[in-house]
């Protein structure tokens, strides 16, 4: 218990932390660097979208105003109004629009990201202390946070709100409960493409059935199409791990289809 403590810690310092620098380097990134303003209106939706200056609500919240966070602002706002809005997955502009009864848009948009970078950090530790040493998942979520487009993470995007969400789904689904990790699945494929068949997968994919060929202890997972490059990662603690390494980079190919697969919430129903 006290060890997933410290995982939770660890995972909530990493989410704060992160938040603190990428918010700094951004705010100091405008007061030093020029911005092309022609270049940002060549956008979409930036119409209306006021140009950069240096106060505090432009450093801290309007900086982060950039290309696909538009969208998801213009959705939570006023749906989906327009044909090209339907691209953008509902989930995240709901959560905003619910937390900006609270706070600025921008700033729920923020919020959201950074409390999902911490279920992110904290799932990713929970899915590698089932194969690794606890400093090798420590050492694992520091480098996921801190590599160099990691600040996506923190932007007005949903990316750790849905890689958050594969993390658990694969801990709840694959170790603890198949129905916890359907439930999170399933508001996975609500979130973002080519995940909401997550919670389905894990289900399914959870234990080894009569068909599934196994090598080494470990079942090949290019057996199981898209997720199983994923699901490996799981299955490893019933193997060698370099058996399910070395299947499911194999089997890497066919991750480039989990579009297919994970092609509408009821299919991940």
């Amino acid at each position: 218990m006290s060890r997933g403590r410290d995982r939770g810690k660890r995972a909530l310092m990493l989410a704060l932390l992160l938040r603190l620098i990428y918010s700094v380097f951004a705010a100091v990134a405008a007061v030093t660097q020029t911005v092309n303003w022609r270049l940002v209106q060549s956008n979409g939706l930036t119409e209306n979208l006021p140009p950069p200056d240096h106060s505090w609500r432009y450093l801290l919240l309007g900086v982060w105003n950039r290309f696909d966070t538009l969208w998801y602002l213009h959705v939570a706002a006023h749906g989906y109004d327009r044909p090209d809005a339907v691209v953008f997955f509902p989930l995240y502009p709901s959560l905003i629009k619910v937390v900006s009864l609270l706070v600025p848009p921008v700033a729920a948009a923020l919020l959201i990201s950074t409390l999902a970078a911490f279920f992110l950090f904290w799932g990713l530790q929970e899915l590698l202390m089932g194969d690794h040493s606890p400093g090798f998942a420590a050492q694992s979520v520091w480098l996921c946070g801190c590599w160099p487009a990691g600040f996506v993470f923190f932007a007005g995007y949903p990316e750790s709100l849905f890689r958050g969400a594969d993390y658990l789904v694969v801990v709840d689904g694959g170790q603890r409960s198949l129905a916890n990790g359907g439930r999170i699945g399933a508001g996975r494929g609500v979130e973002q493409s080519g995940g909401s068949g997550s919670g389905g997968a894990a289900a399914h994919d959870g234990l080894p059935d009569e068909e599934d060929e196994v090598i080494g202890g470990c079942v090949d997972p290019s057996r199981r199409g898209g997720v199983s490059g994923i699901f490996a990662l799981d299955r490893s603690r019933r193997a060698d791990n370099g058996v399910c390494a070395i299947l499911a980079d194999r089997d890497g190919a066919a991750m480039d289809n989990a579009g297919d697969e994970f092609a509408g919430v009821g299919s991940g129903t």
